[in-house]
């Protein structure tokens, strides 16, 4: 096994899972109304991980530069959902929740984006279809974002309805929905 396909294979492994540890330990479990949505991301999540680590393991894969940015891109990701983790006392509801279970988050990651657990989520999709070069994983990134961003809206709205609801209109003026606001 090539030193770039070990080391890609460590990283998706430790991000993958991180992401299962959240799922299953972490993100809190409230009463909710079970949706197509939140059992695509919990099983079809499970797939596409499975998937992006068999495809590391047997796929040949490109130029050692796409496998390193993919790896970068792995990190980056892991880096942003632990430093995201590491804001939170009490841990925040798992996704299409119908309840906030915590208070408005602006530090560590949030200080820049509005949901940066999802935007980790997204680095990893992303960055394991760019390491293999194995384009139809695309439809991972693809799917899983779709969700995330629905997840977002709904999130959104929840807070618009609180009793936070000005510090929240400051709060998405101020940052990007997954990404840095630039102006």
């Amino acid at each position: 096994m090539s030193s770039h396909r070990f080391i890609l294979l460590i990283v998706e492994i430790i991000t993958f899972v991180s992401y299962i540890w959240a799922l299953t330990s972490w993100l809190k479990k409230v009463k909710q109304t079970v949706t197509w949505e939140l059992n695509f991301i919990k099983y079809g999540g499970l797939i596409f991980m499975i998937s992006h680590l068999l495809i590391a393991a047997i796929y040949p894969l490109p130029d050692p530069l796409f496998v390193y940015l993919g790896i970068g891109l792995l990190l980056v990701g892991l880096i942003i959902f632990w430093l995201s983790v590491r804001v939170f006392e009490t841990p925040p509801a798992v996704a299409f929740a119908e309840i906030i279970t915590t208070e408005l988050k602006t530090t560590g990651p949030y200080k820049y984006i509005r949901h940066p657990i999802y935007t980790s989520y997204m680095f990893a999709w992303i960055g394991g279809t760019i390491a293999t070069n194995c384009w139809w994983l695309i439809i991972s990134f693809i799917a899983m974002g779709y969700l995330y961003n629905r997840a977002a809206i709904q999130e959104e709205k929840m807070w618009l309805l609180s009793k936070d609801s000005n510090a929240y209109k400051s709060f998405m003026i101020s940052r990007g929905r997954f990404l840095p606001r630039i102006m």
